[in-house]
């Protein structure tokens, strides 16, 4: 793997506990920040969980510092990507995980 692509997956984790952390706090408010659309608190906590679910294997090749990674782990995450945002619509989910994924087509 090259180190670009390390680099952007590792990003991809980082923005990922930021869409993590921004939306628990999102969860556990009762203001409507009109910047992002009306989501209810199980919306918003089935997003975390997927997401959660997208970001684990990437962590644990992250902290092996990618050892083992192949273009089968790539196609991998790019299944896992499309189903997450087949549950959950980028256009209803706004979060920055989706703008640092697309970094990884010209990698």
């Amino acid at each position: 793997m090259t180190q670009e692509k390390e680099a952007i997956y590792r990003r991809v984790l980082y923005v990922g506990l930021v869409d993590i952390r921004n939306l628990s706090h999102r969860a556990s408010q009762e203001t409507i920040n009109p910047w992002f659309p009306l989501l209810n608190h199980d919306e918003i906590m089935a997003y975390i969980a997927g997401l959660s679910d997208l970001l684990h294997d990437l962590a644990m090749h992250s902290a092996k510092n990618f050892e083992g990674w192949n273009n089968w782990h790539d196609e991998y995450f790019a299944i896992g990507y499309e189903d997450f945002c087949d549950s959950f619509v980028p256009e209803k989910y706004p979060s920055l995980v989706h703008d640092v994924i697309k970094l990884l087509k010209s990698a």
